[in-house]
């Protein structure tokens, strides 16, 4: 069992540092999104070359509607807390516009989000009162 302290931004949404192939970086957790999502303007930080990426056949969906292209990337090391995923599939999409609202407002962006997918398979448990994700693979 792994225990990750979340912190909450200015916009009310809880965010997680996750590590992607050993870069650290900021992801909103999101208990409505069904994968997790990794924004495609951060694939050179997280050390993904192009031939890695591949578009995806399936499209986004979110509170604008539908249609958003996606492409999808194997993540060699995904660290959450003391936990390790290997090779593990995560979907990139266009995140400029939600991240130019951000800082428009003065807040922090993101790099991506954690979704049901890996919640799910991590057996997550949110404690909003301590601001904690609980992880576990049993």
């Amino acid at each position: 069992m792994t225990k990750i302290k979340l912190k909450k931004i200015a916009s009310r949404q809880l965010v997680v540092t996750l590590k992607l192939n050993g870069t650290q970086g900021t992801f909103i957790l999101d208990t409505g999104a069904g994968n997790s999502i990794l924004a495609n303007s951060q694939k050179s930080k997280f050390g993904l070359a192009e031939k890695e990426v591949q578009a995806s056949a399936e499209t986004g969906l979110g509170f604008g509607g539908g249609g958003i292209a996606l492409e999808t990337a194997i993540i060699s090391e995904l660290t959450i807390g003391r936990l390790k995923l290997h090779d593990f599939p995560l979907f990139l999409m266009d995140m400029q516009e939600l991240n130019a609202g951000f800082e428009a407002e003065g807040i922090q962006t993101i790099d991506g989000v954690l979704g049901a997918d890996i919640l799910f398979m991590l057996n997550a448990i949110i404690d909003y009162k301590k601001r904690l994700l609980i992880l576990s693979r049993a």
